[in-house]
C-alpha cells in the first residue's frame, strides 16, 4: 500500500482519502490524518460520523480524535454509543472527546462511564466530567468520581458511601487497584462489602494474581 500524502490530501480537502489514510499501518500517518480531518472542521462532519461505525479500530480512534477538535454537537449521540465499544482504548478516547465537546447531553453518559471495568476509561470519564465543570452531588457520586481519578484518600473519606464504587473495582485487571479497594473496604469496616469480597475470593488464584 502506497504511503498516503496527508499534506496533499488535506490541501484537496479529500475527506474520504484522509479517512482511508487512518488505516495505513504507520502511527505518524494515522496521527497526521486525524489532525488533518480535525483541521478541516465541520465540512465533512457527516462523513466523519458515519466512519465512527467502521470496523477498523484505528479508523474509529482517528475519527474520535478529529471530532474532539471539531467540537460539533452533532457528534455527541454517536460518540455516546461508542462508550459501549469493545475496545477500551476507543471508550477512553471517546470519554475524553465528549469532555472536549461538552453540552447538556454528555454528563449522564460520562457518569455511567465511571462504572466501566477498565481503569483508563474510568479516568477518562472522570477527567471529562472535570473538564465540563461537573461536581458530585452525593457521597456515592464523589466516591465513583474519586475512584475514577484514583484519589484514594478522598475515596476513604467517603466512608460506607464508597462501597459500591470500591466493590466494582475489585474486578479490575490492575492488581494495585484491587489492593487499594480491599484496603479501603477493610478500613471502612462495613458488612455491606462482604458479598463483593467473597466474590473476589471465589475467583481462580491465577486471575487474582494478575
Amino acid at each position: 500500500q502506497k504511503k498516503p500524502d496527508v499534506g496533499t490530501l488535506r490541501h484537496r480537502k479529500d475527506i474520504p482519502a484522509l479517512i482511508q489514510a487512518l488505516r495505513y499501518n504507520d502511527f505518524e500517518v494515522q496521527t497526521s490524518a486525524a489532525q488533518a480531518l480535525g483541521a478541516l472542521g465541520t465540512e465533512g462532519i457527516n462523513e466523519l460520523i458515519l466512519a465512527l461505525k467502521d470496523k477498523d479500530r484505528e479508523v474509529r480512534l482517528g475519527i474520535i480524535e478529529a471530532l474532539s477538535v471539531i467540537r460539533d454537537q452533532r457528534a455527541v449521540p454517536p460518540l455516546i454509543e461508542l462508550l459501549n465499544d469493545t475496545s477500551s482504548e476507543v471508550r477512553w478516547e471517546t470519554a475524553i472527546a465528549l469532555g472536549e465537546i461538552g453540552g447538556p447531553d454528555v454528563t449522564s453518559p460520562l457518569k455511567n462511564a465511571l462504572r466501566d471495568p477498565d481503569k483508563y476509561v474510568r479516568y477518562g470519564a472522570a477527567s471529562a466530567l472535570a473538564k465540563i465543570g461537573w461536581n458530585p452531588v452525593t457521597d456515592e457520586e464523589k466516591a465513583f468520581y474519586s475512584v475514577g481519578m484514583q484519589e484514594w484518600p478522598v475515596v476513604k473519606d467517603c466512608g460506607p458511601a464508597a462501597i459500591s464504587a470500591l466493590s466494582l473495582v475489585l474486578q479490575d485487571q490492575d492488581s494495585s487497584v484491587r489492593i487499594q479497594a480491599i484496603e479501603i473496604l477493610g478500613l471502612i469496616g462495613d458488612k455491606k462489602a462482604i458479598p463483593a469480597l467473597e466474590q473476589l475470593l471465589e475467583k481462580p488464584t491465577s486471575d487474582r494474581e494478575k
